[in-house]
């Protein structure tokens, strides 16, 4: 198994912000563990657009949100917990609210034990 950070530019938006989401990979690049994992998406340390994520076991993305927000308004659904990650994978998040779909693709992973790009 490998503690790794995935990095990911987003395919479909004229505006794409980067996907990144630390990770416990098994031997085949899957998600080694049913637990959820966390990222974010857009750029810490600027003033652009920011969204923090957790990727849970069941395939929902939430957005976080105040308790307020319906479910849909917070979550997301992607195959997350199936994806086989290396670099060049795609994949994709839907939004729950309005169905719109981003589709993502891979571009570097980093082993967070000795930070190597592998």
């Amino acid at each position: 198994m490998k503690h790794v950070r995935v990095t990911c530019k987003q395919l479909d938006d004229e505006y794409p912000e980067p996907l990144v989401f630390d990770v416990v990979l098994g031997d085949d690049n899957r998600p080694a563990h049913k637990i959820p994992f966390a990222g974010w998406w857009g750029k810490p340390r600027s003033n652009n657009w920011l969204c923090p994520l957790v990727f849970r076991p069941d395939g929902a993305v939430d957005c976080g949100g105040d308790p307020e927000d319906s479910d849909e308004d917070r979550h997301w659904r992607t195959p997350f917990h199936e994806t086989a990650f290396f670099v060049g994978t795609k994949f994709y998040m839907e939004d729950q609210g309005d169905g719109e779909v981003s589709t993502f693709v891979v571009t570097q992973l980093t082993d967070l034990f000795d930070l190597s790009v592998i």
